[in-house]
């Protein structure tokens, strides 16, 4: 019989309301020390009913009123009975509670003990518990999103089909070695086959969704370069809603690269405002140029910016070469920003034209805001072209555990299908069906490692 356990479940800090879990059977019990055996009597399951608090067996010293919600086992999130205390707010008066409940007997959860217990028995399983995890930590909305067939049990559901698939097959395979010398073949080969494949594919394109969902996480980078005093600080400062960068007349007045994270209609960016890249004597400029074309290097997105008022010059000749030499992607993700188009532009359509190519053409202004709404089309459309992995499915890999596993069970579903097709004895390709059926069943979180275990829920936070 496991102890009873206490937190507080909301943020620490002031405010409003703040809530105290317990969990365990007895927990009622011990709730009655501090509101009085009488009082637990009127608690009805999953309602509220206010009551007033006080010291372990001490009626006369008052610590707060509250609403308690009961939670009969195992109809609860851990499983066992729980209890909800929602007292007002502040970091005081919910710590003498969790305080006088360690005196009753309850004690102190350890970080993500309560979904452990919900994984222990059977309320969740492990990818459900991670994606809880992750969905509190979630930052933007797509990073949110990302969570959601996790936490339904979709994904889950999907991982028990496969390993349902494949256990067949091993099924009519072993079924097959009974019945070697009769030469008995129960399932016809190309069929075999054509089932570890379609199971493969599907691994694989799971797989394949990780990077994608890393670039939604951390966010694309988009670096802003061109030549000394065509707007980058200014760009920096209208994207991010306020005065990061230092906007002045003054060439080379960014030294350094400046760096900076912006949600954009619910995902996220980083955007880097570069120092100009030119040619120059000054020492402190020159590292800040060589800083912006590593930058450059790294970057998924560029946004490349010149001065439509004015003729286009060497230095701007030179930055688009390094784009092209620094910079894998395609045009889509090369913005050619041809800034104070609220001016009279110098450049012609044919000169604006022949520069252009392979980049995507937005005629902007910063000072005025023009044309900001299709720079952020733009950029949005290019978010979805390079995580389009992730955003055309549903099973998608949200940690490194789960991409192990994946691979892992790829791995010894495709021996398996080599060993199938060489003719080899059917306990090597039985073998290695195993394997990747342990690999999904660890997955899921059926194979129990307690360091795995460890692992995950040592990264939830206390009180959950």
């Amino acid at each position: 019989m496991m102890d009873i356990i206490a937190a507080l479940s909301t943020a620490p800090g002031i405010g409003a309301i703040a809530c105290v879990r317990i969990s365990g059977n007895g927990c009622f019990k011990l709730l009655g020390k501090i509101c009085g055996e009488h009082a637990i009597s009127k608690l009805i399951n999953r309602q509220a009913t206010l009551l007033r608090l006080h010291k372990v067996d001490r009626p006369d010293c008052f610590l707060d009123d509250a609403l308690i919600i009961p939670y009969v086992g195992p109809n609860s999130y851990t499983g066992e009975d729980v209890v909800e205390i929602f007292c007002h707010g502040g970091n005081l008066i919910s710590q003498t509670i969790i305080s006088e409940l360690t005196t009753a007997g309850a004690r102190i959860s350890q970080p993500g003990e309560f979904s452990y217990r919900a994984f222990l028995n059977n309320k969740l399983d492990l990818v459900q518990a991670e994606s809880i995890n992750a969905m509190i930590h979630a930052d933007t909305e797509a990073t949110l999103s990302l969570s959601k067939s996790h936490y339904s049990g979709q994904f889950s559901r999907r991982i028990k089909e496969l390993r349902s698939e494949i256990v067949d097959i091993l099924s009519l395979l072993e079924l097959e070695l009974d019945f070697t010398e009769d030469d008995v073949e129960l399932a016809e080969r190309t069929s075999i086959e054509n089932r570890i494949s379609q199971v493969i594919q599907w691994l694989n394109e799971t797989a394949k969704s990780y990077s994608a969902v890393q670039l939604i996480r951390g966010g694309l980078h988009v670096i802003i370069v061109g030549k000394p005093n065509v707007g980058k600080s200014s760009l920096l400062n209208t994207l991010i809603k306020r005065e990061r960068a230092i906007v002045s007349s003054i060439p080379g007045t960014t030294r350094d690269y400046i760096q900076e994270e912006v949600q954009i209609l619910g995902k996220k960016y980083v955007f880097c405002d570069t120092a100009g890249i030119h040619a120059t004597d000054d020492i402190l400029e020159f590292e800040g140029i060589n800083r912006s074309t590593d930058r450059l290097k790294q970057s998924h997105i560029i946004f490349f910016m010149i001065d439509g008022s004015q003729r286009l010059t060497k230095d701007d000749w030179e930055v688009r070469q390094s784009v092209f030499d620094l910079h894998e992607g395609d045009a889509s993700t090369r913005f050619l920003l041809v800034n104070k188009s609220d001016l009279s532009m110098s450049l012609t359509q044919q000169e604006l034209e022949s520069f252009a190519t392979g980049f995507t053409i937005h005629q902007i202004s910063c000072k005025t805001g023009y044309a900001f709404d299709q720079l952020i089309e733009g950029l949005d459309s290019v978010h979805e072209h390079l995580t389009q992995v992730s955003r055309l499915r549903n099973d998608v890999l949200v940690n490194t555990r789960q991409l192990h596993a994946i691979q892992s069970a790829q791995t010894s579903f495709v021996s398996a299908l080599d060993h199938y097709r060489e003719n080899l004895s059917q306990e090597f390709v039985s073998s290695d069906l195993r394997a990747g059926v342990a690999s999904l069943a660890e997955l899921v979180g059926d194979i129990r490692g307690d360091e795995i275990l460890g692992n995950v829920f040592s990264n939830f936070c206390i009180g959950k």
